[in-house]
């Protein structure tokens, strides 16, 4: 897990060609203004997906994690406090894998929180699970899909 100003996140273009792309994306749209729902980066390999949504309490936010795709994760209105432990040490699997959603989700307990909000983003790789919309507020939240291999 990262977490990173958006002035920063192009230190992060060496980890794979992808994110390369997706970070220079990120600095280069002003992601404001930018549509609710789908935005198509490049392809299925890269893509972005904006909502507005509710936030939850910390007890309703179950850990989830992703096998194909990176997950970056912008707060763009609000503050989203983001639950974190690593993939390895979950041992309660609440929902198994779906290949089709790129999704799992734990009942373990996290064993950290980090804040997103303003200018930040955090970085969530497939070791990472990670509960988000944790808030009192709603949230417009902006999630780029990142396809690792």
């Amino acid at each position: 897990m990262i977490l990173c100003t958006f002035d920063e996140i192009e230190n992060y273009a060496c980890l794979n060609p992808r994110f390369a792309i997706a970070a220079k994306w990120i600095s280069s749209t002003n992601l404001q203004e930018l549509e609710h729902g789908k935005t198509i980066i490049d392809g299925e390999e890269i893509f972005a997906i904006k909502e507005t949504l509710h936030g939850r309490k910390a007890d309703k936010a179950n850990l989830e994690a992703h096998k194909k795709y990176i997950d970056v994760q912008i707060c763009l209105k609000g503050k989203d406090s983001i639950k974190w432990k690593a993939n390895s040490e979950c041992d309660t699997i609440l929902q198994s894998y779906s290949d089709e959603n790129d999704i799992m989700f734990y009942a373990d307990k996290s064993v950290q929180y980090i804040e997103v909000y303003a200018d930040k983003a955090a970085i969530f790789f497939p070791e990472d699970a990670h509960a988000p919309l944790i808030a009192d507020e709603e949230l417009t939240k902006l999630v780029i899909k990142i396809l690792v291999n």
